[in-house]
């Protein structure tokens, strides 16, 4: 027989919260309900970390409940259901008696190791000893208790609240190793929010327990029986790693999606939301490890590096990193731009900022599904070119990125990363609403830290125009267009996109004055690199449409060293190595130097031979316009 019993939560005599207002105290975040659980399942896990500088391991997992661990969940785990249900009905909603007997019964769990679980009492009416976390009862049972550690992820528990939102039946299994009294403990609980209720005369809140029901409540199944329990469910062995703590989410809600894409989302908000745990600190380490799996099979979690724009964003913070331990300057950074950002009544250093432009590089295109009304989801926090600053607290968790102004070049984008100091990370952290996402200054009540939050954002705010500005409004004749190109010499960071050049027309003259008329346009199709001759080139691929009603188009392409902003290095050093327009190409044809006449029945797309210097980042203009008669 089994020791586990269904323990219903009774309201008591002077009154407490409902259900309902547990499941509210989240509000309605913008966020995708899969982000937020992923984002408060990272985090909690990173605060529980062993050593203060990890690393941490955590892993998802999404796969279909096998027949041991539907008999373990049916016979023992929930042998006793409510009597009148979790009243769950309508829309995706199921009731937990429903849930189980699906066909397909999906388990989404989620892992962490190198973790120190979930310890302290099980009991929430049991004071902890000095130095004891009370981190078991603050998940399992409590709610809106303050964090226990310092410069943790979160401030309150409230988040916890999303993995019942994430189940189709409000229902989640608990699994943790953690140390009590000397020894590795296992525990085992499993809870469910559903609405409020009355039943046999008595008043019930809707929160719901399954484990070994005690005089005074309930309990989590301990030591072997756990351990046990926790092997037939197909948990993973955490006892093994030394600890950590699984949270089963019981028949998680994909939102429209199928599992497979479901996955893919989940380690896009992994990459999206915690890259700065994948940036590797001083030692060489990163401070925590990911791992998604769906079915079986892995699901890439992309590094930043390979993830365009957070690559940029992935250099800003090690320039933030090396700059606040006092190990580079900031003119050690020749293309960024760094600041420290102070408040000056009172005195104080409020975190360092770092702003630097990277050239445009594709996207990564990944299957991430539809929503429930079919329209396409993913996981990215912004699809446009990156003009944003990562907002981020002492642990590197990205809070929110905060847009800025945008590049006139399209071919540029910029990323940034604040990193608040010690002294106000505090401030910051009630500055947070329940999902974390956001840094809200009303929120702080002491006026002094409310003060330090309101000076920050506005002096990062203040550096970013200083830094970027409004995008620019290049001056350029009528009868102009250009496609502009930036690439590094080593070819990796190449983007093209349609852009406005120089005013410059290519005879030489400046065009005021002329009569106006309609412009040639110039297409970018793709772009390439390779070595010719042991020359590093780059050859970009565009097409010229004739101006209505004209003859020939006269295009000329211009190469110069970028500047910071993505813009042309006019006055090179003397002798300094510049890239060079080394002729066209199209079919059999070749043309050499900077200049190609099209005729207007030409249709056939021309490339353009770009050579590299080492070393120098170049900015490549290509000028059309429409040749002028004598």
């Amino acid at each position: 027989m089994s020791v586990i019993s269904h323990f219903p939560e009774p309201r008591p005599a002077h009154g407490g919260l409902a259900a309902e207002g547990a499941l509210n105290l989240l509000g309605r975040p913008e966020l995708d309900p899969l982000v937020i659980l992923i984002r408060e399942a990272a985090q909690n896990s990173w605060d529980a970390r062993v050593k203060e500088t990890g690393p941490v391991d955590f892993s998802v997992d999404l796969r279909r409940a096998e027949p041991r661990a539907r008999k373990a969940l049916t016979e023992e785990l929930f042998n006793e259901l409510p009597p009148r249900g979790l009243g769950l009905n309508g829309g995706s909603l199921l009731e937990l008696s429903d849930a189980l007997q699906q066909d397909d019964l999906w388990l989404l769990t989620l892992t962490d190791t190198g973790t120190l679980g979930l310890g302290g009492p099980i009991r929430a009416d049991t004071p902890a000893a000095k130095g004891i976390p009370t981190d078991f009862v603050d998940l399992v049972f409590n709610i809106g208790q303050p964090p226990d550690r310092k410069f943790g992820g979160g401030t309150y528990g409230f988040g916890k609240t999303i993995s019942y939102l994430v189940s189709q039946c409000r229902t989640v299994i608990i699994h943790t190793v953690t140390l009590h009294r000397g020894r590795l403990e296992h525990r085992l609980i499993a809870q469910a929010v559903g609405h409020q209720y009355a039943y046999r005369s008595r008043n019930f809140t809707g929160r719901h327990w399954w484990g070994p029901v005690k005089p005074h409540g309930v309990e989590p199944l301990t030591g072997r029986s756990a351990a046990r329990l926790a092997s037939a469910l197909g948990l993973p062995d955490i006892e093994a790693e030394g600890g950590g703590t699984t949270l089963v989410v019981l028949a998680p809600d994909f939102t429209g999606r199928q599992p497979q894409q479901a996955a893919t989302f989940m380690a896009n908000a992994l990459t999206w939301n915690f890259w700065p745990k994948m940036v590797a600190e001083s030692r060489g380490l990163a401070t925590m490890t990911f791992s998604v799996v769906c079915e079986g099979q892995s699901v890439d979690v992309i590094a930043p590096e390979d993830s365009p724009p957070l690559n940029g964003f992935a250099e800003a913070l090690r320039a933030v990193r090396e700059c606040e331990a006092g190990q580079k300057k900031p003119s050690d950074f020749p293309t960024f731009q760094i600041f420290e950002i102070r408040s000056q009544r009172p005195s104080a250093s409020l975190g360092w900022l770092a702003l630097h432009p990277v050239a445009v590089r594709d996207r990564r295109s990944l299957d991430e599904g539809v929503d429930d009304d079919g329209l396409p989801t993913t996981a990215v926090s912004f699809m446009e070119p990156a003009h944003h600053v990562a907002l981020m607290r002492r642990a590197e968790l990205v809070v929110q990125y905060q847009p800025g102004p945008g590049l006139s070049n399209p071919a540029v984008e910029w990323a940034g990363v604040f990193k608040a100091s010690k002294l106000v990370d505090k401030a910051f952290a009630e500055a947070e609403p329940p999902t974390h996402d956001d840094w809200r200054p009303s929120l702080v009540a002491d006026s002094r830290q409310r003060r330090y939050v309101n000076v920050a954002l506005r002096e990062i705010k203040s550096a970013v125009s200083s830094a970027f500005g409004m995008p620019v409004e290049r001056d350029h004749a009528p009868q102009l267009s250009s496609g502009a190109v930036v690439a590094d010499a080593l070819g990796h960071l190449i983007a093209t996109h349609p852009g406005t050049g120089a005013s410059r027309r290519v005879d030489g003259s400046r065009g005021h004055g002329s009569p106006s008329r309609a412009v040639p346009k110039v297409t970018v199709l793709r772009r390439w690199f390779d070595h010719q001759n042991g020359a590093a080139m780059l050859n970009i691929e565009f097409a010229v449409t004739a101006a209505a009603g004209s003859g020939a188009t006269l295009v000329e392409v211009v190469a110069a060293a970028a500047t910071a902003d993505g813009g042309f290095e006019t006055d090179p050093p003397v002798g300094a190595a510049v890239p060079l327009v080394g002729g066209f190409s199209s079919g059999a044809a070749n043309v050499d130097g900077p200049v190609i006449r099209v005729s207007a029945e030409d249709v056939m797309p021309l490339v353009v031979h770009i050579v590299q210097q080492e070393g120098i980042a170049s900015a490549v203009d290509i000028r059309a316009v429409a040749e002028v008669g004598e």
